[in-house]
């Protein structure tokens, strides 16, 4: 027993021992000793020693009651631990018992320094309540800092208390100096450095960030230009919306006469940095930055123009950033890179990496028109990006890239990997229109990409390549692979429809992918090239391979319809990657499109009616065959043909035995000398290779 009541002394007696801070009057509610009782038996007394030498925060926060001015709208204070003033304590504040925000105390504030109170003055925080709180109308603020030895919250001295914030106005912030100051004195709505008079863009940025609503930040910087500021390290990240345009500076002409020099600005930097949505990046040069040229996140809505991303100020000289030019990502949805007015398109070429990419689930709905990716400025030399042109995936969908206007087309040529790359489960429904893909600004020259004009693969779904529609195919011709890559098991859906695949702008002239015009491989299935409706029909032509290949490990249903394929180096329609594959008895066997049995042309008759064509298919038993039949100038030298020119289908269907004999009439007719080959699709869109030609009679 005596054991036990001298124990509860020597506790008693270190509690009072512990001196109390004035600060701990401004915490709230009691914080007892976690002591137990003893139990019976042992008469053991345990003591919770950290509650019982622990000092919870001290801290204040530092808003006037009541309204605030029609610029600013900010929870600010500070806090610290007398147990540990170099911990950076978790900061939360509530809106009529509501929590909107959470932060950390960890700014620098040069009055805590002086004073002691935390470890190098690094204690202090300010959160904007923007969008966080109704405006014109009274809220109870209520702020805690959390304890960094037990987790507990304390409440802050002065809080709570009344704050009422105006409707947002806006600004706008006059870069007048390529020098990088910070700003003076973030949120009293005026860009400042500590030199009187001066606003530097790194100030304007601030004070943009500090003032709620859709703020701009326009140029006239003394001199005739160009102008160029270096940033010594990177620029706040955007949280609040904002205009930058470098249109605004005297001397613009069209062409942007402000840069962005990164390459003194560290390791770790990017260019800008967009978290607000709603913003606006035009008229820039960006170049030399570690990361990113531009980095969009979250929020979406912004407009990106008339920049140069990667270049220098002629647009002419690979001045590449670190990574990628633009990256849009974390659910960013809704951007607009580029567009169809007069000089609305961005240069987005020499970067270290791709020139575009759009990833991640939600950042969903971005438009890509109107861009020089991978060239200079004129369009007709190489400046390619280290990797892909315009890259999306990791579940980016719905995305477009190009369009039908011819002010739309993206220019996507000299890259050093794909042009346009499409990847990964749940990216779908991207759309990729009215481009040119590895030729010149003109159409008619050669300016390959590296591998392959387009590829589409790892499992992405319902993407299109080109349209039925006047416009929307693309011009995917003069890269250094294959025109197309489909690749992988689960990518399926896949639409290539209306391009130009080989030729030049006119559809007529040559102008060779070096490999195949397209490519189906690794398990791709239920993909469609071509298509049954008017316009649907890609030319693909003048290839140095196949015009279209389904590789031995292809999967299956991959339909290949109404095209013109002509003129390539190998077969015009190849499964397998063997030449020519015969006919099967009763198409028993599988590969590629189950290796589905091609038409046997017997006759082929030019009459006063049309053309008169004649033969048999020989496959699965009762099962109905959609017939596609072509013209061609002359036939391929294997005795087995492409297909020039598309006539028209017949539907057939195989007896009992697998066999259907079909004599149809094709409305028009042909001169004698020409040749007719056929496809047969299945039920299942197996498409076959095309039959032997046929001189017509």
């Amino acid at each position: 027993m005596k054991r036990r009541t001298l124990l509860i002394l020597v506790v008693i007696l270190s509690l009072l021992m512990i001196p109390v801070p004035a600060s701990a009057a401004t915490l709230v509610g009691e914080h007892p000793a976690n002591i137990q009782e003893p139990v019976q038996g042992d008469q053991i007394l345990s003591v919770d020693l950290t509650d019982i030498f622990n000092t919870l925060p001290e801290g204040h926060y530092d808003n006037y009651a009541g309204s605030q001015s029609p610029f600013f709208c900010r929870a600010e204070g500070w806090a610290a631990d007398p147990d540990d003033r170099a911990a950076d304590l978790n900061i939360r504040i509530f809106s009529d018992e509501v929590e909107i925000a959470q932060t950390v105390a960890d700014t620098f504030r040069l009055d805590l320094a002086d004073a002691g109170v935390c470890q190098d003055g690094t204690c202090s925080f300010s959160v904007s309540l923007w969008g966080s709180i109704s405006p014109d109308v009274d809220h109870l603020i209520l702020v805690q800092a959390q304890d960094a030895q037990t987790g507990e919250w304390s409440t802050l001295f002065d809080t709570p208390k009344t704050l009422n914030c105006f409707t947002p106005q806006v600004q706008t912030l006059i870069v007048n100096s390529t020098a990088d100051g910070a700003d003076a004195n973030p949120g009293d709505r005026v860009c400042e450095t500590f030199m009187p008079g001066e606003c530097t863009l790194r100030a304007a940025i601030t004070e943009a960030n500090a003032s709620a609503g859709l703020d701009t930040i326009s140029f006239n910087i003394p001199g005739s230009g160009p102008h160029t500021i270096s940033p010594s390290y990177g620029f706040d990240f955007i949280f609040d919306p904002v205009i930058i345009d470098g249109t605004t500076q005297p001397g613009f002409a069209g062409t942007p006469i402000i840069e962005l020099d990164g390459s003194n600005a560290g390791p770790d930097a990017y260019g800008i940095v967009i978290f607000a949505g709603s913003s606006t990046i035009r008229g820039l040069v960006i170049n030399r930055f570690a990361f990113t040229g531009i980095d969009i996140d979250i929020s979406g809505g912004n407009t990106i123009q008339g920049n140069y991303i990667g270049t220098d100020l002629t647009g002419t000289i690979d001045l590449g950033n670190g990574v990628n030019g633009i990256a849009i990502s974390q659910g960013s949805g809704n951007n607009l890179i580029g567009g169809t007015v007069a000089g609305a398109g961005n240069l987005i070429s020499g970067n270290d990496e791709f020139g575009i990419i759009v990833v991640d689930p939600e950042s969903n709905s971005n438009v890509v028109q109107g861009n020089l990716i991978g060239t200079d400025v004129t369009g007709t030399a190489d400046l390619g990006n280290s990797s892909v042109g315009v890259v999306i995936g990791a579940g980016a969908s719905n995305n477009v890239v190009g369009g039908t206007e011819s002010e739309a087309r993206n220019l996507i040529s000299g890259n050093d990997s794909a042009g346009v790359h499409i990847d990964t489960v749940g990216s779908t429904g991207n759309l990729v229109q009215g481009n040119y893909i590895g030729t010149d600004i003109t159409g008619t020259l050669p300016l390959g990409n590296v591998f392959e004009g387009v590829f589409i693969g790892t499992g992405t779904s319902n993407n299109i390549i080109g349209g039925a529609t006047p416009g929307a195919g693309n011009l995917i011709s003069g890269n250094n692979g294959n025109g197309v890559t489909i690749a992988e098991i689960g990518t399926t859906g896949n639409v290539v429809q209306g391009n130009y695949i080989g030729t030049d702008i006119t559809g007529s002239l040559a102008l060779s992918n070096s490999g195949q015009g397209v490519v189906i491989v690794a398990g791709a299935s239920e993909n469609s090239i071509g298509g049954i409706v008017t316009g649907a029909g890609n030319v693909i032509m003048f290839n140095n391979a196949s015009g279209i290949l389904l590789v031995g490990d292809a999967g299956t249903g991959n339909a290949v319809s109404s095209n013109s394929v002509y003129m390539n180096g190998n077969l015009g329609m190849d499964l397998g990657d063997d030449d020519l594959t015969l006919n099967d008895s009763l198409d028993a066997d599988g590969g590629p499109n189950n290796l589905q049995n091609f038409p046997m042309i017997t006759e082929g008759k030019s009459k006063n009616k049309g053309l008169e064509v004649k033969g048999a298919l020989l496959s699965s038993l009762n099962t109905s065959y959609r017939l596609e039949f072509f013209s061609n100038n002359t036939c391929d030298p294997s005795g087995y043909g492409e297909g020039q020119t598309y006539l028209g289908f017949a539907q057939v269907e195989t007896n009992s035995s697998g066999q259907a004999t079909f004599k149809i009439t094709l409305p028009d007719s042909l001169a004698q000398g020409a040749f007719i080959t056929a496809t047969a699709t299945d039920p299942a869109n197996n498409t076959s290779e095309f039959s032997q030609c046929i001189s017509v009679k």
